[in-house]
């Protein structure tokens, strides 16, 4: 993010538009699939996902909580590398093999387009854009060295003997919300545990770690109910970019950089 890192650390990026609820997504999904094909995702699937109902009433023990169901569509490159996951309130892009935010939120946009080509939202109600880097040094215990020692907690004490250390950070800023968080830990890299639709394969590289290593995952957003308009999702995204951006660099530190350049 920001300068270009030749040896970047980023194995999952995501962007994320939400809108109000299309009831008639599953009637025209067929005319989605092919467009989206014809875009180089042919790897389709579906999904269900369950969402529960909760709300305060007297207690019965025959009372069962009331489930709803709906189905999350998936259109995926032929590597599994990039693909986009689509609901009736929500479209989302994915990738493993991030570049510029030139080229993925290109790739986002046309996959955007293609949607509302065939079916239209009226409005948006928030953007989102997550990185997770995966930090790894050699020796291992030098992890901390790449990250500003405020969120390293008790991690020299711990060594070998770690099992996690987890620092967040939320803030508001330029109407872009902000949630950062580090997370040291043994073993391999793996995704947060909100992130469940995701059937992308990370590289090659990142799949070998196991070991000490730190996660950062940052996740900006910006809430606004506005009537959906392409420009104004672009422009959006850039702000959200740009803070998110900042944010990466006040966590890394100069040899970082150094390293990942």
């Amino acid at each position: 993010m920001g300068q270009n890192l030749k040896n970047a650390p980023l194995y999952f990026t995501i962007a994320q538009v939400r809108f109000n609820r299309l009831m008639v997504l599953d009637s025209c999904i067929d005319k989605i699939q092919e467009a989206f094909r014809l875009l180089n995702y042919p790897d389709y699937q579906e999904t269900q996902q369950a969402i529960l109902s909760l709300s305060i009433a007297p207690t019965d023990k025959d009372t069962q909580i009331p489930v709803r169901r709906i189905l999350q569509y998936s259109f995926l490159n032929f590597d599994r590398t990039a693909g986009f996951t689509l609901d009736q309130n929500s479209l989302s892009f994915e990738t493993t093999t991030y570049q510029t935010f030139e080229s993925f939120s290109k790739d986002f946009f046309a996959g955007l387009d293609a949607l509302l080509k065939i079916v239209k939202p009226d409005y948006i109600e928030r953007i989102g854009l997550r990185y997770l880097d995966a930090i790894v040094t050699e020796p291992a215990d030098k992890v901390s060295e790449f990250l500003t020692s405020s969120v390293s907690g008790l991690l020299s004490q711990a060594r070998s003997g770690l099992m996690h250390s987890f620092s967040e950070t939320s803030y508001d800023t330029n109407s872009v919300n902000v949630l950062a968080r580090v997370i040291f830990k043994n073993g391999k890299i793996g995704m947060p545990p909100d992130i469940t639709t995701t059937n992308l394969q990370l590289l090659e590289k990142f799949q070998k770690i196991d070991g000490l290593h730190a996660t950062l995952d940052i996740d900006c957003s910006m809430s606004k109910r506005e009537l959906l308009n392409i420009d104004t999702i672009i422009k959006y995204l850039d702000i959200i970019h740009d803070e998110s951006s900042k944010a990466f660099h006040s966590l890394a530190t100069a040899d970082a950089l150094a390293s990942w350049s």
